[in-house]
């Protein structure tokens, strides 16, 4: 594909904006919020790989996938956004260092005779927690 198909591409998604020989970034990341057909497709195939990374660390010893999350209990609401934040700081800085590395490592393999294809990738959760009786507990129940 030609750079400049690319970069036309680009402005009419709107996630960079041509002013004379310069481009500027609109957005940090690409996520095709208005096409469900490849949201789902995201979604599949984010699940998949995260799914047999998991079960593949279940029916093997060596070597395992990176497969891990941190979560805790008994937080705020405003805890859980303030954390949701943070979640997305650190991972615009991962995904830069990612892009990064993955983007040299494809140019230097680019003659590789059986290639490998991989994904990294991260998310965030939270909703109010379930009470002992069975109702999730209200935000304000929580505070």
């Amino acid at each position: 594909m030609h750079p400049r198909t690319v970069l036309e591409e680009l402005v009419r998604l709107r996630l960079v904006r041509l002013d004379g020989d310069e481009v500027e970034l609109l957005t940090e990341a690409f996520v095709p919020a208005e096409d469900h057909a490849e949201l789902a497709a995201l979604l599949s195939a984010n699940a998949g790989d995260h799914l047999a990374a998991a079960v593949h660390n279940l029916t093997t010893h060596h070597p395992r996938f990176l497969e891990q999350a941190v979560f805790a209990d008994g937080l705020s609401e405003r805890s859980a956004l303030d954390l949701s934040r943070l979640a997305r700081e650190l991972w615009a800085e991962v995904f830069q260092k990612m892009v990064t590395q993955a983007s040299a490592r494809c140019a230097t393999d680019r003659d590789e005779p059986r290639p490998h294809r991989m994904r990294f990738g991260v998310y965030y959760y939270s909703e109010p927690e379930r009470r002992e009786d069975g109702p999730p507990a209200r935000a304000a129940d929580q505070a």
